[in-house]
């Protein structure tokens, strides 16, 4: 559809072999190449892509491949990749100072210093101040003294990420009522929206 092609390479989990994946890159000389990797394939596939002597400027992570673990054992190799983080990193946020000054500088921190405010340290403060204000927030919304489920939990976390719950709640109820054929299709049109990419993909023990 409009002159787009996908051509997908499944990677064998956990993905620390991919040198025939990447003689297949070499051959189709893709225009992208979308990296839906996790883990150590990331970074192998990184090395095999300087090996191969594919430009890393044209390679795009998904969010699961878009951390400093993923690029720091690559080193000067893996210049240009870019990828998607979905949240900011570094320690300039006024919570990650927080979090230094009234917790690893009162010897109370449980991980490393030197990773607070990295790109997945601070994927994890965001899920957990989301967690929180769910339950802080949900005996109110859904009536004072009643025991918290997990229903209201989750229409507080959504009120607390900015999303209405009954909007957020119905959005999803009419998604899950899409026939399933509908939802393919529709994951299909999207699939051939991207321009001569190659996406290499683990593949776990079931072929998935």
């Amino acid at each position: 559809m409009h002159g787009f092609e996908l051509q997908l390479l499944p990677v064998t989990a956990p993905g620390v072999e991919q040198k025939a994946t990447w003689l297949q890159v070499r051959q189709s000389r893709p225009d992208y190449v979308l990296l839906w990797g996790w883990g150590v394939m990331n970074s192998t596939a990184l090395k095999e892509a300087q090996a191969t002597g594919y430009p890393r400027e044209k390679m795009y992570g998904v969010w699961w491949a878009g951390a400093e673990p993923d690029v720091k054992d690559v080193g000067e190799g893996a210049k240009g990749y870019n990828a998607l983080a979905l949240n900011t990193s570094g320690q300039s946020p006024k919570v990650i100072q927080d979090i230094l000054k009234y917790v690893h500088a009162k010897g109370q921190g449980t991980g490393p210093k030197d990773e607070v405010g990295s790109v997945l340290d601070t994927r994890g403060v965001v899920i957990q101040v989301l967690g929180i204000e769910a339950v802080r927030r949900a005996p109110p919304r859904f009536g004072k003294g009643q025991v918290v489920q997990g229903h209201p939990v989750t229409g507080a976390r959504r009120g607390a990420a900015g999303r209405q719950p009954e909007e957020a709640g119905s959005r999803r109820h009419r998604a899950s009522r899409r026939p399933v054929r509908q939802r393919h299709h529709e994951d299909q049109r999207h699939q051939r929206g991207i321009p001569q990419a190659l996406s290499v993909k683990p593949c776990g023990p079931r072929g998935l």
